[in-house]
């Protein structure tokens, strides 16, 4: 096994190494996050006010509490087999 300090420096030798093959790829993923960060702030001003009245018009209280009621079957039959399996 070799010292510590000659795996410290391999290390560091390695992670300089990284480093520096990725900055030629800053600018283009800087380019992307600006992008990015447009369209998630265009999403968000879309969200703020939400719009209640179109949600319950279109039925989304409904449709919500039947996913809810689906996902919780869905565990008790999954719970119920996982214990049946363990007994």
């Amino acid at each position: 096994m070799p010292p510590p300090g000659r795996v410290a420096a391999l290390w560091r030798r390695r992670s300089w190494s990284w480093l520096s093959a990725g900055r030629y790829l800053a600018w283009a993923s800087r380019l992307t996050v600006c992008s990015g960060t447009r369209r998630a702030w265009d999403i968000f001003r879309r969200m703020v006010p939400p719009a209640f009245a179109e949600a319950a018009e279109r039925g989304v209280v409904g449709k919500v509490l039947e996913s809810v009621h689906i996902a919780w079957i869905g565990t008790l039959i999954g719970a119920t087999l996982s214990f049946r399996w363990l007994s």
